[in-house]
């Protein structure tokens, strides 16, 4: 019985180092993985930003083109308003 027992007890015994091996071997595997995962969120972000960079900037592009019709526009308004007073101080000449 007492064999039976010292070989239970050492059976027991390699379960748990067995056990807290493994559950140490996934406890130093656990920040590996957050590293890498880390790493690919930061990759992924990385890259987000580029492309909202680059978004920006063709966004920007296009508000100063706009901005140069509108002066355009503006300044081809004013020589159109100021033809048309002329030809009214003409009309009011008559």
């Amino acid at each position: 019985m007492s064999d039976n027992y010292t070989a239970e007890n050492e059976q027991q015994t390699e379960t748990m180092h067995s056990s807290a091996a493994s559950e140490s071997s996934n406890q130093d595997n656990m920040p590996e993985n957050m590293i890498n995962e880390l790493e690919h969120a930061v990759t992924r972000l990385i890259e987000q930003n580029r492309e909202l960079k680059a978004e920006v900037l063709e966004l920007r592009e296009q508000y100063e083109n706009l901005q140069l019709e509108q002066l355009e526009k503006e300044d081809t308004y004013a020589q159109q308003r100021s033809r048309i007073q002329q030809l009214l101080g003409q009309l009011n000449d008559l």
